[in-house]
């Protein structure tokens, strides 16, 4: 008898044992339509700060699939891409005051100094491998490798440009005794180094890039089970960058890089039907996030800036054209940077699943 029962309390915990790892394969396509956001900000040398959050509103694509190993094991191989942007308009802001030495004029600017047209793209290639606990729940880890790029076009000069230039020079107006000179002037600062959008910058691109190491957290009630009918599933990422580079085409011999600066996060939502043991379709949503550090090099010396500006002609406050013979002082050394910046997206839309 106690053997019968044995045999028969086993018969029954093993078809639940067996529902409980369901380690199936599966392929997708998918189309979603959403937004991605840009944002990056930060203070100049003068004190002056500035920022700029342009949104475009982008065609998504994923595709991918997952192939089981074992009972348990199986890895990912995912991609997302942009099929489309359109350009948005992006606004350039600036804040902040500062004296002018050789009057003690206070010069502020609060508002839009510059504007232009952005466009996006994103892809990501994500090789995570899994490890099925019970009951449809996964946990994933990996890699990620991630390219976004903005381009931008069509500036023009904001309501605010002259405020924001002349609170961002006025700090270097004159000499280091506080007296003007003739190359030292706010005109002349402003011919040489001045904000301007209509004559100074050309269309570029910055593309940023990052390898990242990915782990996270899945669930998939196609894990858990066979059955036809409704199918869940939902899930979280965090990744930390090994390698971040940034290259724009304004300085196309600059590259600024780093390591484990930043950090990314992601979520993923889905809801569908399996109309059979082969096909289905899901309704996702999906959130991305990933802020990186200010990146910053020395561009050109004090120096090198007052050699680079000899002969510069400008015209001075009483409207008479004055050349800069002995060059323009910055009052300091010039740097390049790639601001701190954040990148976001979500996106919702239809995913087409198969195992054929």
């Amino acid at each position: 008898m106690r053997k019968v029962f044995i045999s028969s309390v086993a018969l029954l915990v093993s078809p639940t044992l067996f529902a409980a790892i369901n380690n199936e394969a599966f392929t997708f396509i998918g189309f979603n339509a959403g937004q991605i956001t840009y944002k990056e900000g930060g203070t100049l040398s003068s004190g002056v700060k500035f920022e700029t959050s342009p949104t475009t509103t982008n065609i998504f694509n994923y595709s991918g699939g997952y192939t089981p190993i074992g009972d348990r094991f199986g890895f990912y191989i995912n991609n997302t891409s942009t099929l489309t942007s359109d350009q948005a308009n992006e606004e350039w802001k600036g804040s902040g005051s500062n004296v002018d030495p050789t009057d003690s004029t206070t010069y502020s600017v609060d508002g839009t100094y510059q504007r232009d047209l952005a466009s996006s793209k994103h892809q990501a290639l994500d090789i995570l491998g899994g490890y099925l606990l019970n009951n449809g729940h996964q946990i994933v880890f990996g890699a990620s490798y991630t390219q976004s790029s903005l381009d931008r076009s069509g500036f023009d000069a904001g309501s605010s440009l002259d405020d924001f230039n002349r609170a961002n020079l006025s700090p270097y107006v004159g000499t280091s005794d506080g007296t003007s000179s003739a190359a030292n002037t706010y005109e002349a600062l402003n011919a040489a180094y001045g904000a301007d959008p209509t004559g100074k910058i050309r269309n570029f691109t910055e593309t940023f890039t990052s390898f990242s190491l990915q782990a996270g957290y899945k669930y998939d009630t196609l894990f858990k089970t066979r059955e036809l009918g409704g199918r869940l599933q939902f899930g979280a990422t965090v990744g930390i960058p090994m390698y971040y580079s940034v290259v724009n085409t304004s300085q196309p011999t600059l590259t600024f890089d780093s390591s484990f600066e930043g950090f990314d996060v992601g979520f993923s939502a889905g809801y569908g039907w399996r109309f059979t043991e082969h096909v289905g379709v899901m309704a996702t949503a999906n959130y991305f996030y990933r802020i990186r550090p200010e990146l910053k090099q020395l561009f050109i010396t004090r120096q090198q800036s007052i050699e680079a500006t000899r002969g510069t002609v400008y015209t001075d406050s009483s409207s008479n054209s004055v050349t800069a013979s002995e060059g323009v002082d910055p009052g300091r050394d010039r740097y390049v940077s790639i601001p701190e910046n954040e990148l976001s997206y979500w996106n919702v839309g239809l995913s087409a699943y198969w195992n054929f």
